[in-house]
Formats: structure tokens, C-alpha cells, sequence
């Protein structure tokens, strides 16, 4: 097994960011846990009111603020499990586990040295041959 500190400098970056990208997933992941928790307590507080309201024989404005309360609890309810099927989405596609290319699975896996040219995001790119200047 290769480490990665004999690595060079192009292969390491690629192997860092690969780690990077894995870290954020799970970061999403629970992140995505946390507004799953919320959005079950304020659909439990919308459902509590719910069933005050039930008992409640009174139609006035304790009633009315039941009412908008469960309303306003829902929708909290709701947006919370929006934002965790948006953040579950982003989070299985930024993981290179589940939707990165096959270098970075291999990477990950056992680091090694990269194929030349495949990332040169750190070294410097070959110069191009300039044109000859034209004869007029």
C-alpha cells in the first residue's frame, strides 16, 4: 500500500480533494439527520395543536391561534423535509464513493500516482509552440 506522502504534488492535491469531498458528503449526510429531527419535532408540535384544537369547544381566538399555529408548524414541517431531500441529493453527489470518477474510488482506496496529464491542477502546463509569424 502506497502512502500518500510519496506522492507528488499533482497526485497529492487529487487524493486531498477526493478526502475533501468525502468529509462534505458526510457532513451533508448529517446535516440531513438534523433537519430530518426537525422537521418530525415541528410536525409533532403542528399535531399537537392539532388534537388541542379537537378538545377545544371554543371557536374564538385561542381556536384561530391553534389553528394558525398548526398551520405555521406544518409548513415548517414540510420546508424542513424539502431542504433534507435537497441536501441528501447534493450529498450523494459530491461523495466520489458514490458518484465520483473511477480514480477517485481508486484513490481513496490505496493511494497512487496518476496517470501524467490526467490532473495537472498544481504543476505547469507545457508551453505551446508559437506560430511563425507570417510572410507577407
Amino acid at each position: 500500500m502506497s502512502s500518500p506522502d510519496s506522492l507528488s504534488v499533482t497526485s497529492r492535491g487529487f487524493y486531498e480533494r477526493a478526502k475533501n469531498k468525502v468529509a462534505g458528503s458526510i457532513f451533508l449526510a448529517a446535516t440531513c439527520l438534523t433537519l430530518l429531527g426537525f422537521c418530525a419535532a415541528a410536525g409533532g408540535i403542528a399535531n399537537g395543536n392539532t388534537i388541542v384544537l379537537d378538545e377545544v369547544d371554543d371557536d374564538g381566538d385561542f381556536a384561530d391561534t391553534l389553528r394558525a399555529r398548526s398551520a405555521g408548524w406544518g409548513f415548517a414541517s414540510f420546508l424542513f423535509f424539502c431542504c433534507f431531500v435537497v441536501f441528501f441529493a447534493v450529498a450523494i453527489y459530491i461523495s466520489p464513493l458514490s458518484c465520483g470518477s473511477p480514480n477517485e474510488k481508486k484513490m481513496l482506496q490505496n493511494p497512487h500516482e496518476l496517470e501524467g496529464g490526467y490532473s495537472a491542477y498544481s504543476e505547469e502546463q507545457p508551453a505551446h509552440a508559437q506560430a511563425a509569424p507570417s510572410q507577407v
